[in-house]
């Protein structure tokens, strides 16, 4: 797991200084300067490097708060947009290789983060085919470079289209279903089938290859729309063995949020309108 230590951070510009007065910051003291100091900064009038510092010492907050299961998730994606904002898009970053990493990672965080963030935000996003696309770069550049893994990325890729998919779907009936008023075994019919191929397929993933981790946020979606109880056994033995690999308190969070969600559904509560109540990045 990632030893979230005092100098595993990337430390924006400026941040020195204002721990001088603590020569021996505790992790939390200085997570918490560096949130402020990045809330204070004015990208608008930054150098490139400053910049690019900032916007990666952002990205690895994002990964520290998977490693604690931290609720700061929402606040560090909205301060990476607005970041992103004040210096004119992720297209006005330029093309060298930290900069086409960072749009890499932004493109993917983007995807994955809207539906743990709002209902309607997911919605929008996910039914973007340009996010979509953009999303794959990450995947797709690990692709090029070890082209031997290509049956493997290809396979995670379907996997996460497959997610994509179960979580507009449900939203499209979610719609359907406020509208005409009818009951709900039309749309249960349809969550199974489509979590029985999402699990059939995360099956034939073989079991020494590299790149299962990649699939968390996908099978959490798919997780989330099960129903029946063969299909949340399979998610929870799933999770539970991400759990013991990294040991991210995100992914425990994310198994007892899909028990709460598992049950508040049984309840006829709409299953996309309870992932943002966590407020934890799943992925």
């Amino acid at each position: 797991s990632l030893d979230f230590r005092e100098d595993s951070l990337p430390a924006p510009p400026g941040l020195s200084s204002q721990l001088s007065a603590n020569a021996n910051p505790s992790a939390s003291q200085l997570y918490a300067c560096t949130i402020a100091d990045l809330q204070r900064r004015d990208l608008g009038h930054s150098d490139q490097s400053s910049r690019l510092s900032i916007l990666l010492a952002i990205l690895v907050l994002l990964v520290a708060v998977m490693v604690t299961g931290s609720d700061d998730f929402p606040l560090l994606f909205r301060l990476l947009e607005s970041a992103l904002e004040a210096i004119g898009g992720e297209d006005s970053l330029g093309e060298d290789e930290l900069s086409r990493f960072i749009v890499r990672q932004v493109h993917k965080m983007r995807v994955y983060a809207a539906p743990l963030i709002n209902e309607q935000w997911g919605i929008t996003t996910l039914s973007t085919r340009q996010n979509i696309t953009q999303a794959f770069e990450c995947i797709r550049h690990c692709s090029q470079h070890q082209p031997e893994h290509f049956p493997i990325t290809s396979l995670v890729m379907s996997l996460i289209q497959q997610s994509y998919d179960i979580y507009l779907e449900q939203a499209r009936r979610d719609i359907l279903s406020a509208a005409s008023g009818s009951d709900s075994f039309p749309q249960f019919a349809e969550s199974i089938w489509r979590v029985q191929r999402f699990k059939e397929t995360f099956e034939t993933f073989p079991a020494d290859s590299p790149g299962k981790q990649v699939l968390i946020w996908a099978t959490f979606m798919a997780a989330s729309d099960s129903v029946l109880e063969e299909h949340k056994s399979f998610f929870r033995e799933v999770f539970a063995s991400f759990y013991k690999r990294s040991g991210f308190e995100n992914l425990r969070k994310g198994m007892d949020q899909l028990e709460r969600v598992w049950k508040r559904r049984t309840l006829s509560d709409r299953w996309i309108s309870l992932l943002p109540q966590a407020k934890v990045f799943i992925m």
